[in-house]
């Protein structure tokens, strides 16, 4: 009943929505802006279109204006900064602003910080307004059960951990749920690609066959511009990896080791292998490598292992083997150095880090995706 009534709140968005992106004539995006009431106004703002992989472009700051101009094809995310973002130390939230836009000209009028401007011109920054209110209250319902996931580990309580890791999983599925019938309700959405994006964040690992054909459908509402963008590509990627994972056959691979020396995953037997995509840069990865060599200690003679696959890129050489040591990784550690594009990555549809997958004696995927916590626990019960 609850999505049901929420449908109905979801139709009259449809408003924001009747000009299809795709149709649009123009492809340029202008943005013009005034700074008012700022102690000390900036010299410049800079901006990083998300879709140009971290390109940097300034305006310098006349009369308390400012102007950028950009051809977009579709529906872009970026960010304005008063000060220069290559600059960690001068990066203040005050200081930024985070705009989703279609190709339009859009005036940004800034009060005493950037981060509180008024945006007008952007149907995609007014859909984000009203899609915020509505996803609200899913967030407000996930914020006390991390809470009391975190209370219940920290106090070692495993059963009552797990109690509560299982009701934020089916409230984050309502959320994800929530994403789906927004998009197919407002089929011309401006905002359609993140939204997917959000959608396939919010899945649960272990993807339902249903939800595998609600993914089909969503990206098949995609314009070519918007599978062509950086972020479309990603969503491709994520889809590949969805559909790729338990029961499959862990494919054969041969990447070098430390040394030079050519290793194959067929030669690599285990009662249980644990293939795990890392990279030296991935903070996330190397949190959880420091859990691995615990785990890896406790099981390793019990039939347990791992092999770990860097997506270090070749620049990154030493980067890889000072992670392996301070990290303190015993286990074989292979790369061929080419980063997110290493073939062993599209093999196994590789689309974030870190990311693994626990094979069996017979070479199938068994689980994939574990958290430390998660491994621990299954192999515990072996």
């Amino acid at each position: 009943m609850k999505y049901l009534i929420l449908f109905f709140f979801l139709t009259p968005v449809s408003t924001l929505c009747q000009t299809n992106q795709s149709a649009q004539i123009e492809d340029q995006l202008t943005i013009s802006g005034e700074i008012s009431n700022a102690s000390t106004p900036p010299r410049y703002i800079y901006v990083i279109y998300a879709d140009t992989e971290g390109g940097i472009d300034s305006s310098l700051v006349t009369n308390n204006k400012f102007r950028f101009s950009k051809k977009i094809a579709t529906t872009t995310l970026l960010t304005l900064y008063a000060a220069d973002p290559r600059d960690i130390n001068n990066l203040r939230e005050e200081n930024m602003l985070t705009i989703e836009t279609e190709p339009t000209h859009i005036k940004i009028h800034s009060g005493t910080s950037l981060s509180n401007s008024v945006i007008v011109g952007s149907k995609a920054n007014e859909e984000r307004k009203v899609i915020d209110e509505l996803d609200r209250p899913f967030y407000q319902a996930l914020s006390p059960l991390f809470k009391k996931k975190s209370r219940q580990e920290a106090l070692k309580n495993a059963d009552s951990a797990a109690f509560w890791k299982d009701e934020i999983n089916k409230e984050t599925y309502k959320l994800a749920n929530f994403y789906y019938q927004y998009i197919i309700s407002n089929p011309k959405s401006y905002l359609k690609l993140f939204l997917i994006a959000d959608y396939l964040r919010t899945l649960p690992t272990n993807v339902k066959e249903n939800d595998i054909d609600k993914i089909d459908t969503l990206f098949h509402l995609l314009s070519p511009s918007d599978k062509k963008s950086i972020l479309g590509k990603k969503v491709e990627r994520k889809i590949e990896s969805l559909r790729f994972g338990v029961g499959s056959k862990a494919p054969n691979f041969t990447l070098n080791d430390v040394l030079g020396n050519a290793v194959s995953l067929k030669d690599l037997k285990q009662k249980y292998l644990l293939i795990d995509f890392w990279a030296s840069w991935c903070g996330p990865c190397r949190r959880e490598n420091k859990n691995l060599v615990e785990v890896y200690k406790k099981y390793k003679k019990k039939g347990f292992s791992i092999v770990s696959i860097s997506l270090d890129e070749y620049s990154k050489k030493e980067d890889w083997m000072k992670a392996i040591k301070n990290d303190g990784l015993i286990w074989t550690q292979l790369s061929d150095l080419k980063g997110m594009e290493s073939p062993v990555a599209r093999l196994y549809k590789v689309a974030q880090l870190p990311q693994n997958f626990l094979v069996d004696a017979n070479g199938i995927i068994i689980a994939k995706d574990l958290y430390t916590k998660d491994l621990e626990e299954f192999l515990g019960k072996k």
